[in-house]
């Protein structure tokens, strides 16, 4: 049994999200809630690496698009 390191503890992120992170050898596992499913997804560090640039740029596209003038 492989032993992981919490990274986040289960967290709310909205009224029905939440999510949460743990470290398992190099692979990181991040899990997100909803009211009826969960979702897991399983990272090896060059791919955690990369997700987190796509989703800074899918944020700075989204505060771009919603600015306020």
């Amino acid at each position: 049994m492989r032993k992981s390191k919490t990274l986040l503890e289960r967290t709310k992120i909205g009224e029905f999200l939440s999510m949460e992170a743990n470290l398992s050898s190099e692979d990181i596992d991040l899990i997100l809630y909803s009211v009826d499913v969960a979702s897991n997804c399983v990272f090896k560090r060059e791919e955690w690496q990369e997700f987190v640039r796509k989703v800074n740029k899918i944020d700075r596209t989204f505060k771009t698009l919603t600015k306020k003038k």
